[in-house]
């Protein structure tokens, strides 16, 4: 009994100093496959701001501009949206016109 007893120590004394080491080599996080700086186009002139610029002007490659005007030529729901900004525009029209003074003659 006593053999078996000191037996279990030493195999649990083991197990545990064994469970303790790790076999894992160390981990190194391999660099980030991201330019250092972003990328700058030579299309836009200086002293220019972005949004006085048009859209044509901005975009630098002729595929973007292609994909661009057909996404604008082929929109439904941008056409939607910017006949609706006109037809809120003419409403606004219509309600500062209520404000100025009307004559009416008999």
């Amino acid at each position: 009994m006593h053999k078996l007893l000191s037996r279990q120590i030493w195999l649990g004394l083991s197990g545990l100093v064994l469970s303790a080491c790790s076999m894992i080599p160390g981990y190194e996080r391999p660099p980030a496959p991201v330019p250092q700086a972003f990328p700058s186009s030579s299309a836009m002139p200086e002293g220019v701001a972005a949004p006085d610029m048009g859209w044509a002007e901005f975009f630098a490659d002729e595929r973007l501009r292609g994909l661009i005007a057909a996404a604008l030529t082929n929109n439904r729901d941008l056409r939607l949206a910017l006949s609706r900004v006109s037809e809120a525009r003419a409403q606004l029209g219509i309600t500062e016109a209520d404000r100025l003074p009307n004559v009416d003659a008999v």
